[in-house]
């Protein structure tokens, strides 16, 4: 059995062959590992990528043996993987936004606040006084937090994102940028609202206070280029003197009590 092609010819059905067998190989191996809706992409993967080596499989075939059906078989084989690997990859992007980007009906008419679009700083010692400050948002808010918990068991329209390291639910707390990403959707989708966040230690202590800084005093900005209102939670003590002088420069204290019927 001769080689009928150029070497090169040759040489690059292998190396695909190859790749494309490795990727196979990596999806076969995953199957199992995760939830049922990711777990599916793992199988769809596996797939697709099986179809595709068939087809390059044919190929290096051909390259010795000068079959007449080859060159459509590997056609419309490679022609299904493709297709097969392009739905998989957009339906998964899909699934993931999802998941992590919080859905936000958009509204016709001007939001009403009773917090005219500010940026604020609210100090607190414990989780009453975080209650009432929720009594005075009557907005769509979109709440950064390592408590989604808390929030979620609050009525209120409240968005949350949770802040975690260790779940594939979250967003970890490096990805600042990702986190600015899906703020900002939240208030072009919104028409408004309020942004709160209240993790700023959690997030100091992975990026460091710097970092961190720029982080909400740019999402002040978007905040306030959007006519909204951000608002720092942060417990007493969190911070020191010359860090939290920092975040008094860009953000106003603010203080409530409790709603007083007249």
């Amino acid at each position: 059995m001769d080689l009928i092609v150029p070497l090169w010819a040759l040489i690059t059905d292998l190396i695909l062959l190859f790749a494309i067998l490795y990727a196979t190989v990596f999806f076969l191996k995953r199957i199992g590992r995760y939830t049922e809706d990711l777990d599916m992409f793992n199988r769809y993967g596996a797939l697709f990528l099986s179809i595709a080596a068939l087809a390059r499989l044919i190929a290096l075939l051909d390259d010795f043996m000068h079959l007449s059906w080859a060159s459509n078989a590997t056609s419309i084989l490679s022609f299904i993987s493709i297709l097969g690997v392009i739905y998989t990859i957009i339906t998964y992007v899909h699934r993931l936004e999802a998941r992590y980007i919080p859905t936000i009906p958009k509204r016709e008419k001007p939001l009403n606040t009773k917090i005219d679009p500010r940026a604020f700083l609210f100090m607190y010692n414990d989780e009453d006084s975080v209650k009432k400050l929720l009594n005075f948002i009557d907005t769509p808010a979109f709440i950064i937090t390592r408590s989604s918990h808390f929030y979620s068991s609050l009525n209120g329209e409240f968005n949350t994102l949770w802040i975690t390291q260790s779940s594939d639910r979250g967003i970890p707390p490096t990805k600042l940028h990702v986190i600015q990403d899906l703020t900002v959707k939240f208030l072009k989708e919104a028409g408004g609202g309020t942004i709160c966040v209240d993790c700023l230690e959690y997030l100091t202590i992975y990026n460091g206070f710097e970092a961190v800084f720029r982080f909400v005093t740019s999402l002040k900005d978007y905040a306030m280029l959007a006519g909204s209102s951000i608002v720092i939670i942060l417990r007493e003590g969190a911070f020191d003197e010359r860090e939290l002088s920092f975040l008094l420069r860009e953000f106003e204290p603010v203080k409530v009590h409790p709603k007083t019927s007249s």
